[in-house]
């Protein structure tokens, strides 16, 4: 029923899908070969998709060995206010078929007056998602001058996710350098084999 009403408002996608998944079950996870089969899409589109919830930490990732697992990051307020809306268009849904029963108030009733809460809501969540992209500029537009310095053709070609440690960000070099940011503002870079070149 949730599923139902959330794609009818908000249409369908991949990333709704994978939201769906984690609200279902918070405590999910699963290696991306899985996720691949649970959202029966390829593994390209699977992967924009969970890096896309990673970069604003929905999401968080860990590998082992060559493996990448992916799981809920419960603790993030972009997770907290996604799943709250969700949590409210589950309590509409349930309203809504108790009614149903009673014989009162249509779905397209019920719909049309949570419509301005929804409003608000989305509204809000689209504020969040403007602020991260602003800071994630600013941020990257400082690891590219420090690359420039350290090696004047190298650039950032991909945001990974959180550190292993969960203490900060990763980023991925064109030439296959490994940069992290962390959370007291320092900066690590290694080498393609993971060997430290510079931290400050």
């Amino acid at each position: 029923m949730l599923e139902e009403r959330v794609r009818r408002i908000f249409g369908k996608s991949t990333h709704l899908k994978l939201l769906l998944l984690f609200y279902n079950d918070p405590t999910y996870f699963d290696n991306m070969e899985g996720l691949e089969k649970k959202l029966r899409k390829s593994h390209v589109t699977t992967r924009k998709v969970v890096n896309d919830l990673c970069k604003v930490g929905i999401l968080k990732d860990i590998y082992g060995g060559r493996c990448r697992i992916v799981m809920l990051n419960k603790s993030n307020p972009y997770t907290k206010a996604v799943f709250r809306l969700m949590e409210r268009i589950e309590g509409v849904c349930a309203m809504e078929n108790l009614e149903e029963r009673d014989g009162e108030e249509t779905v397209e009733e019920m719909i049309e007056k949570g419509k301005e809460r929804r409003s608000r809501i989305v509204q809000e969540l689209f504020k969040l998602y403007e602020r991260v992209q602003e800071l994630e500029s600013a941020i990257e537009e400082e690891i590219t001058e420090l690359l420039k310095r350290l090696d004047g053709g190298d650039f950032i070609v991909e945001f990974y996710g959180t550190t292993l440690e969960n203490d900060g960000l990763e980023y991925w070099t064109q030439r296959g350098k490994e940069v992290y940011v962390r959370v007291d503002g320092s900066i690590e870079v290694r080498d393609r084999r993971g060997k430290p070149i510079l931290r400050v």
